[in-house]
């Protein structure tokens, strides 16, 4: 039995919304780059400024939470390439999207204190105010983001920079198999998959960056999915890839998944 059963996403990408750790890692995947050169990427205006939700706890301001448009990790990843030019382009896309009118509502959501919120308010922490409140606006964000990406995609693969957005449909000790939203299937270690538990029927993101001699930088996350189908009408439902309605037949017809590679930015940077 696939997930299929028990979740239909509509929508199925990438997060919209970074940290800057995230973008940090982009820049340089050793995890050797700091505050300083996010300062110098800002100032040249290759990521963005950011948005601040500034979130409440018992009633009272609980500091404040920075996150940025997910494009702000292709664009830093443009400039560590020696493409400046495409970077800069990226990151004045980003720059609308957080100024939007999705990104502001989306801000004020996670302003209000829910009964359930716990845990730390960090980005994640966002995520989940967003999602027990109000997700639309995360959703037209995400929405937004996709249809950027996938207008940068033939420059993100000339520089190396490939993203699968799936579901898990199988996970054991030693390794995963995730089918994309055009049907595609493949196979990663386990060990790949994000710290937060995950399951069968979990949306996920694998995204692939070439770094030369063959070697692959593999970074896998959790992606963002819509409510099930059938809860609302989707006005942009023309917009979003669709996973196969029979994907258990689909895994049955396919001969074999196709291995991802993974190295670790420790070896592939020597």
């Amino acid at each position: 039995m696939t997930c299929q059963s028990r979740y239909a996403p509509l929508m199925l990408t990438e997060r919209p919304l970074l940290s800057k750790v995230e973008i940090l890692r982009a820049l340089d995947p050793t995890g050797r780059a700091g505050d300083s050169a996010f300062r110098r990427l800002k100032r040249d205006g290759f990521i963005t400024g950011g948005i601040e939700v500034k979130p409440r706890r018992a009633g009272r301001l609980s500091g404040t939470v920075t996150a940025f448009c997910a494009l702000n990790r292709d664009a830093t990843t443009a400039y560590r390439k020696q493409r400046p030019d495409l970077a800069l382009r990226i990151a004045a896309r980003a720059a609308k999207l957080e100024s939007g009118t999705a990104a502001r509502r989306l801000v004020e959501v996670a302003r209000h204190e829910m009964s359930l919120d716990a845990g730390e308010l960090d980005l994640d922490g966002i995520y989940e105010r967003v999602v027990r409140n109000d997700r639309r606006p995360a959703d037209e964000l995400a929405r937004s983001v996709s249809i950027v990406r996938r207008a940068f995609g033939k420059p993100l693969a000339d520089i190396g920079v490939s993203t699968i957005v799936g579901t898990v449909v199988r996970l054991d000790d030693d390794a995963a198999e995730i089918v994309s939203a055009d049907g595609e299937r493949y196979t990663l270690p386990a060990s790949a998959l994000p710290a937060s538990a995950l399951d069968v029927g979990s949306p996920v993101s694998v995204r692939v960056e070439l770094l030369g001699d063959g070697a692959l930088w593999t970074v896998v996350e959790p992606a963002w999915s819509d409510v099930p189908a059938g809860q609302n009408d989707d006005p942009f439902g023309e917009l979003r890839p669709r996973l196969p309605v029979d994907l258990d037949g689909l895994l049955g017809r396919v001969e074999a998944a196709r291995p991802l590679a993974l190295i670790g930015p420790r070896l592939a940077w020597r």
